[in-house]
């Protein structure tokens, strides 16, 4: 039995914020512990360089997530996943070539790594949160087909 995607736009907008809140939490927490010994090592510099390395890898993470929705929303399940795996990957990716090119404090600085690291984390965090929203979807699945397997053995 074939059944239709009920995603609305407040539910794909809900889903997109507790997707932003499920990655920017660890990368947060990951700055925060990163802090003392990332002064100690770059001073000031060194602290901007984390934080646009976390900020880019929340944007990326989010952004892949939102349009993945949009697509998923139409039935598209594995188109929706590649282009969540490209964008997600595509915007650091080019960040870097383009800030690499004219190294520059934040370069000097570590953002490099930073970038690596975070992305990690980020994608850590996108991928127990996609199992959460696929074990939620089982579990809904599940208990509409036995549902419906209670309705059809009553009714023969």
């Amino acid at each position: 039995m074939n059944q239709r995607n009920t995603s609305t736009p407040e539910t794909l907008e809900f889903s997109t914020l507790a997707h932003a809140a499920h990655v920017f939490a660890p990368l947060a927490l990951c700055y925060v512990l990163l802090a003392g010994p990332t002064f100690f090592l770059s001073g000031s510099r060194g602290l901007v360089a984390a934080a646009v390395a976390a900020l880019l890898c929340v944007f990326a993470s989010v952004g892949a997530s939102a349009a993945a929705s949009l697509l998923a929303a139409s039935g598209q399940v594995v188109a929706a996943t590649m282009l969540a795996m490209s964008l997600r990957m595509a915007l650091p990716l080019v960040f870097v070539v383009i800030v690499c090119r004219k190294p520059g404090p934040l370069v000097d600085a570590g953002l490099v790594y930073y970038l690596l690291g975070f992305y990690m984390v980020a994608l850590l965090a996108d991928t127990w949160h996609a199992v959460g929203r696929l074990a939620a979807i089982s579990k809904t699945a599940v208990s509409k087909a036995t549902v419906s397997k209670a309705a059809v053995s009553r009714g023969a």
